[in-house]
């Protein structure tokens, strides 16, 4: 997803692409296979801002970006954690290394057959769909 149709996705909805609305989609966009924490997030605007910034307004704007499909976000060991979420790939497995938080994207064929078969057998209406597998990239694997 590009800078600008992320800027018009809160646009056309009524919020103002304020300077930390944009730093946080650049982030994003710059960082694009990577998992960033909330707390990393803030030090990231802190530093583009030359001053703290408040917990609370990064939390109302990540959570902004997530509303509008801009980012996803991500739960694991009771932490938040928030990344680019593509278009392209909103359907597919997601493989998160625990070590240094690196997204790669599995092919979601199976799954989707899995899901197609208890469709049809079981009458299942599936609104969304989220498959996230946890484990080490071949670089921790081998550093550690």
């Amino acid at each position: 997803m590009e800078f600008n149709v992320c800027l018009s996705k809160l646009t056309k909805n009524g919020y103002k692409p304020t300077s930390q609305r944009k730093a946080l989609i650049r982030m994003f966009l710059e960082n694009s296979r990577t998992m960033l924490s909330a707390k990393e997030v803030r030090n990231y605007i802190t530093h583009l801002a030359g001053k703290q910034a408040s917990f609370g307004n990064v939390y109302d704007n990540l959570y902004l970006l997530c509303t509008f499909g801009i980012i996803g976000k991500t739960e694991y060991c009771g932490e938040s954690f928030f990344y680019r979420k593509e278009t392209t790939e909103k359907d597919s497995v997601m493989f998160i290394c625990t070590n240094c938080r690196k997204i790669m994207y599995l092919s979601s064929e199976l799954f989707g057959q899995f899901l197609n078969k208890e469709k049809e057998e079981h009458a299942y209406r599936v609104l969304s769909q989220k498959f996230e597998i946890y484990g080490l990239c071949p670089q921790c694997r081998l550093a550690g």
